[in-house]
Parts: structure tokens; sequence; C-alpha cells
């Protein structure tokens, strides 16, 4: 599997605080990888690196060989790395399928490549029946697919998810998870995410962090056994 993006040695503080403490990761084309670990792990300012949102103090990002550290957010978009926030973020007076026809106009013409049909990303995100309902009229788990249908229409290469199964009922954490394994037979994937039962679903590569650094990677349940993990975050139930 060739590399697709690598971080090397990637350090943040805040002040006194460290955020990321010589942090290292690759990933593969194709390849799906889980992060997770307490509250204030460092998870979301590694998010924040991976999609330019947030620039490292020391340590080098490099997406296909080319190196995009420090480079604005909108670089690595259009470098295909897209990210979906935490929060559902859509335009509530519009659509369903104008959220994705608005979402399409971004990084997919800006790289010359028309983008998806939004009626073919809205049966992927299983919201046909709500196509033509306004966002504010949808379900706050229903938004949350809908920012998933808005990410495909930028065409990524890496999707990049943060905490995808927020707010949604025990089916639609089933369903998140197999839509995330079909998305990582097409392109990376790496997904935060606290909700261990959508995390053994997807039975991948996981990496926990702890207090900034990569306490622990493996498969899943490899990495359920390890008694440091059970004692710093999944408890041993």
């Amino acid at each position: 599997m060739s590399t697709l993006l690598e971080v090397s040695a990637a350090n943040k503080r805040y002040g006194g605080i460290v955020a990321l403490d010589d942090v290292s990761l690759s990933v593969g084309e194709r390849e799906l990888l889980c992060i997770i670990g307490p509250n204030g792990a460092g998870k979301s300012s590694l998010l924040n690196v991976l999609s330019g949102t947030l620039a490292p103090d020391s340590g080098t990002i490099h997406f296909r060989g080319r190196a995009i550290t420090g480079k604005p957010p909108h670089a690595f978009a259009r470098q295909g790395i897209v990210r979906k926030f935490q929060g559902a973020n859509v335009f509530p007076s519009l659509s369903v399928l104008d959220n994705l026809r608005v979402a399409g106009l971004g990084v997919a013409l800006a790289n010359n490549r028309p983008p998806p049909q939004p009626e073919q990303i809205v049966r992927t995100i299983k919201l046909v029946p709500q196509a033509r309902s306004p966002a504010a009229m949808i379900s706050h788990g229903q938004r949350q697919w809908l920012e998933v249908g808005m990410t495909l229409m930028c065409r990524p290469q890496i999707l990049l998810l943060d905490e995808p199964t927020a707010g949604m009922t025990a089916v639609g954490v089933t369903d998140m998870a197999e839509l995330v394994l079909e998305l990582a037979s097409e392109f990376a994937v790496i997904v935060i995410e606290h909700n261990m039962s959508f995390v053994r679903r997807l039975s991948c590569r996981t990496m926990v962090m702890h207090q900034g650094r990569v306490a622990a990677e493996g498969r899943f349940d490899d990495i359920a056994r390890d008694a440091r993990v059970r004692d710093a975050y999944l408890g041993r139930a």
C-alpha cells in the first residue's frame, strides 16, 4: 500500500499545555484509521493539523510525497483532504439536494473536476425521502448524514470524520459504520470517535492518543486487550 499522507514528529503547544507531543502517523491509499482516546488527549488538535486548520509548531506533513506543512485549509482541501467537523454545519434554509449542490461548487470545480451528481450522493447517505426538505426540518442525525454527503461532493482522496455518529440512534450508528466501510474501499478515511461499538464494527487499524502522544496502535481487538489502554480510556468492564 503506497503512503498517501505522512505526518512526522508533529508538536503543538498552547502556552504550557502540550496538545501534540511528537506525533507521527502515515495513511495509505484506501486505508481506514480510527483515532480514539479520552477528552483532552489531542485528537482534535491532530485532526486540525491534518486538515490545515492548525499549523504544527514543529514537524512535517507530506501528501503524496509533497510537503504541505503550514499551508492554509483550502490548500489541503484542494489536494483532496476533506473534513467533516463534529457539529453538523449545513445551510438550514436550503434543501438537502441544494446543500449538496452548494458543496459541489467548491473543491471539485476548483480542481477542474465535475462534482458527483447530488441525486447519486443523496442515495448514498440514505436521505432520498428528505431530498427536497429544508435542512432545518431534518433530524440532528440526518444532518450528520447530510454533512458526510457534502464532503463526498468534494471528491475526497482522504476523508476526515470528527465523531460522525454523534447524536445518532443505534440503528444510525450501524448504518454509519457500513457507509464508512464502503467509502474506505474508494479512498482513505480517518475517523475520530468515542462510540466504541462503532469503532469495533469498523474493526480497523486504531490509534490511541493520551496526553498528546500516541499511546498504542494496532487492530481494535488487540488494542482493547492492552492493559494500558483499558486503564487510560476503555475501562476494564
